[in-house]
């Protein structure tokens, strides 16, 4: 979605697309919502780069998270809703997720 031409809203589920995060991700400011599930991150890896000064939802459901625990989401300190299941995360959840205080709901299997 869209509100006064800023990109607010991107969900693109269920596609069939497979390849990285591109940095370029990081260039919508306005993002709020931003779902990408049941995709193909295909090197299972969320970029350093991968920050968004107003995103509140984020949603990575099914797609292909490596088995460590994405520590770059910590840093998007707006988040009130993070939803990475269906992933084999095997690693702890890190400290610096307790940075995320406006976290009201964080799902994950």
């Amino acid at each position: 979605g869209c509100e006064s031409g800023v990109v607010t809203s991107l969900e693109y589920i269920a596609q069939g697309w497979s390849g990285i995060l591109p940095d370029e991700l990081s260039l919508l400011t306005g993002l709020k919502t931003l779902k990408l599930d049941q995709n193909t991150i295909s090197d299972g890896a969320v970029p350093a780069s991968f920050s968004f000064p107003s995103l509140t939802t984020l949603s990575l459901i099914g797609t292909g998270l490596g088995s460590a625990f994405p520590t770059q989401l910590a840093t998007i300190s707006t988040l009130t809703e993070l939803d990475i299941s269906i992933h084999n995360i095997e690693s702890t959840i890190p400290t610096s997720m307790g940075l995320l205080t406006a976290l009201t709901s964080l799902r994950m299997n």
